[in-house]
């Protein structure tokens, strides 16, 4: 496999930041955001190979729990108590590595029922260029590298931040509108098109 290879972010979807009723809503705010994601990458949840799921609070397989919703196709769901650029960076890894080429990563922050937080949730389907330009697959926003710089101590990782982030300047590349995201997090991700 070509380690140079170049990775394309074939596809994105976000549910911002909002109360929420239940701590069960993750999983649906989950669910919506890879479904957009999938539709924006015009590609078939069975088509991806991996998955990465980044959350900051939650049960230990709160990715399952997400992607059940979705579909069982038996693909290696890891699940990351982490910032959701972990997830992207280790999306892109899988790719770069030969082990996939198309892998989804998203990111959520469950909200438990009273206790005033809000939760939201983002994803992004990565893949190879080759496999983008012979499914058709949008091309025209590559990810170079992904680095997680700053976070304070005490701060509670939010699972979708970096996927937020990643959202937002997919968004802008291609010229749309994006939501504004704001964390406690910076994320360098190197983006180009």
């Amino acid at each position: 496999m070509d380690v140079a290879r170049t990775i394309v972010v074939a596809g994105v979807g976000l549910i911002p930041l909002r109360q929420t009723a239940d701590h069960a809503g993750y999983a649906a705010m989950g669910a919506q955001a890879v479904r957009l994601a999938l539709a924006d990458a015009r590609a078939g949840y069975e088509s991806v190979q991996q998955a990465f799921a980044s959350y900051g609070g939650g049960d230990s397989c709160a990715g399952q729990r997400v992607l059940y919703d979705i579909g069982l196709t038996g693909i290696p769901i890891v699940n990351l108590r982490s910032d959701g650029a972990s997830a992207l960076w280790l999306a892109r890894q899988a790719i770069v590595a030969g082990e996939a080429e198309i892998v989804l990563a998203l990111g959520f922050e469950p909200a438990p029922a009273g206790a005033g937080r809000v939760g939201g949730a983002a994803a992004a389907v990565l893949c190879s260029e080759g496999y983008a330009r012979r499914h058709g697959l949008d091309t025209r926003v590559r990810i170079d590298g992904v680095e997680l710089v700053d976070r304070a101590p005490t701060d509670e990782p939010l699972g979708y931040e970096g996927l937020a982030q990643c959202h937002q300047q997919v968004q802008q590349l291609r010229g749309q509108p994006a939501w504004r995201v704001a964390g406690a997090a910076a994320v360098v991700t190197l983006y180009r098109n």
